[in-house]
């Protein structure tokens, strides 16, 4: 009976560990898309900002 119990606690730490890295890893994707992605935007509108002076 003790041996099941170990296994199940096991599996539960592995469990909980891998939950914990998915959010982890969902957090970082997060934090990147919503800090790097606006200051690419903001590079993206100024080189079409100084084409389109070059233009005219």
């Amino acid at each position: 009976m003790g041996n099941g119990w170990r296994e199940l606690g096991c599996l539960g730490l592995i469990w909980v560990v891998y939950i914990n890295t998915v959010l982890f890893v969902q957090l970082i994707c997060h934090v990147l898309v919503y800090q790097v992605r606006p200051s690419i935007d903001c590079m993206i509108s100024y080189a079409i900002k100084s084409i389109h002076s070059m233009i005219s």
